[in-house]
């Protein structure tokens, strides 16, 4: 590819396949792996399926795994054991490296799902599973049959689950988050417009603030249903 060219990439797609990451570091983001946010690499779309995180850290969050991509990104049947720093970070909105700040992709359609997942022991500053980027907007984010089970923060306020950003849609069902072995945390916080749909989903012995913490400046949809 010509160095001069300052275009993003056309669309690619990368399936990671029962794939093993154990006790890797990045000083940035990412410990196992940090992908995109190039011009190269922020059109892809990626796949992880039955894929295990063990032991992993970062310097920033994205312990395990850190995502900056235009496309969506599926994560299903993997495990999260033990990583620091947060276990994931994934944002879908950035000015890309390399790029003319201002382009995006016209085949652009992010979208985050964590599926058939086992998030545990994780830890992190201010959030031990889950974190999205503040500037990712217009993404529907699901995930589906979960279990994050003793996932704690340094700060006494952290969450599992951290989702301050402008999603399209959040949805989160068949999942719980439970502390067993360590004093509990709080669950999840999302601060956003979107609409927002929990079904079965079980907080079970956290504590310090909330199970579940939703802000809003504007008037989402919310539906909760058959919540513990």
């Amino acid at each position: 590819e010509n160095p001069l060219n300052s275009y993003i990439s056309e669309e690619i797609f990368i399936h990671f396949n029962n794939c093993y990451f154990e006790n890797n570091y990045c000083p940035k983001r990412g410990g196992a792996l940090n992908y995109g946010k190039s011009k190269h690499t922020c059109n892809t779309q990626l796949e992880f399926y039955q894929c295990k995180f063990i032991g992993n850290r970062a310097g920033q969050p994205g312990g395990a795994l850190s995502i900056q991509s235009y496309q969506s990104c599926e994560i299903n049947q993997c495990e999260f054991i033990h990583n620091q720093d947060g276990a994931i970070f994934i944002e879908s909105e950035f000015n890309p490296q390399g790029a003319v700040s201002t382009e995006r992709p016209s085949s652009r359609k992010p979208g985050i799902t964590i599926t058939n997942s086992i998030f545990e022991k994780n830890e992190g500053t201010s959030t031990s599973c889950i974190v999205l980027g503040t500037t990712t907007s217009d993404t529907p984010f699901t995930i589906n049959n979960c279990s994050f089970i003793d996932c704690g923060t340094s700060e006494l306020t952290g969450n599992a689950i951290t989702l301050t950003s402008n999603l399209k849609s959040i949805s989160i069902e068949d999942s719980f988050i439970e502390f067993i072995e360590i004093t509990g945390f709080n669950g999840i916080k999302i601060q956003s417009g979107c609409s927002i749909n929990l079904d079965h989903v079980e907080f079970i012995k956290t504590a310090q603030n909330s199970a579940l913490l939703i802000q809003s400046s504007s008037n989402p949809t919310i539906t909760i249903n058959n919540c513990v």
